[in-house]
């Protein structure tokens, strides 16, 4: 069972890391740009508070609130029997990540574009993975052939509609568990190297989606003039490498910041340390 206090220092994490970028942008684009206006104090503003504003970070407020009902999510689960635990994953996958991505049906009364019934789902089947251990078999084979279908979904958008269509359904969701699953199985062990990219990759997401960010970034990006796919999965390859890059110095340098400020440690009041 996941506690309040474990759940606001989760919700704290992210949030602050959104607070930095969301400041550092929002200061870059005024000192490059000379001019300071309404519309874009309103933006970063949104960027500062995603979870009370109807901000760019549709993840760090999906999350948020997620973390917020969790431990009471997680007191409910645990008098589930394993296939009633299974039953509701069922329903909220269906309800969640495939009703909403049918075409010209799109049921959207569950999850109405990114939010919180976005990750519900992953959560409970990584609370469901935690609890049960489940054995699945061919799990590579899975991942494959779930990877080469949402490769050709976005193959297809693009030539019939000439854009990549943002796809948040079950062909990424499955993949994602099976990669999930074939780490659990391996030696636990530890590299440096790649816990900084993974801790790098929320500042991709933070960097690439803010407001003043995504309008200048995407319009290069658009492919409106390149009919070969081989070549837009290239630059994107390339682009998503500068990214990660370019993320990694910044948050090296967040990083430093927070500790010397112990930003990470404001969260701990003493209300919430018996909860």
């Amino acid at each position: 069972m996941l506690s309040i206090k474990k759940s606001l220092e989760r919700i704290w994490t992210v949030w602050s890391q959104s607070i930095f970028y969301s400041i550092l942008l929002f200061v870059l684009y005024t000192i490059f740009n000379h001019k300071i206006n309404k519309d874009y104090i309103i933006k970063a503003i949104k960027s500062i508070f995603p979870f009370i504003t109807n901000g760019p970070y549709w993840f760090v407020t999906a999350f948020i609130m997620l973390m917020c009902l969790a431990p009471f999510i997680t007191l409910m689960l645990k008098d589930l029997s394993r296939n009633h635990f299974l039953y509701l994953i069922c329903l909220v996958t269906i309800f969640s990540s495939i009703l909403p991505e049918i075409p010209k049906l799109r049921n959207l009364m569950f999850a109405n574009g990114n939010g919180l019934a976005i990750i519900l789902a992953p959560f409970l089947i990584g609370y469901y993975i935690r609890v049960f251990n489940p054995k699945i078999r061919y799990k590579r084979t899975i991942l494959i052939v779930f990877i080469l279908m949402f490769w050709g979904y976005q193959v297809a958008q693009f030539y019939f509609m000439g854009s990549l269509v943002e796809s948040q359904g079950i062909l990424p969701l499955v993949p994602a568990c099976m990669i999930f699953l074939i780490f659990l199985e391996k030696k636990k062990f530890y590299n440096e190297k790649i816990n900084n990219v993974d801790r790098t990759s929320f500042s991709v997401y933070l960097l690439t989606s803010n407001v003043l960010v995504t309008v200048p970034l995407y319009k290069y990006l658009e492919f409106t003039n390149i009919n070969n796919m081989v070549i837009v999965n290239l630059i994107g390859v390339l682009v998503s490498v500068l990214m990660l890059i370019i993320s990694y110095f910044v948050d090296s340098i967040r990083l430093v910041i927070f500790r010397q400020c112990r930003i990470e440690k404001l969260i701990d009041l003493p209300f919430f340390r018996k909860s």
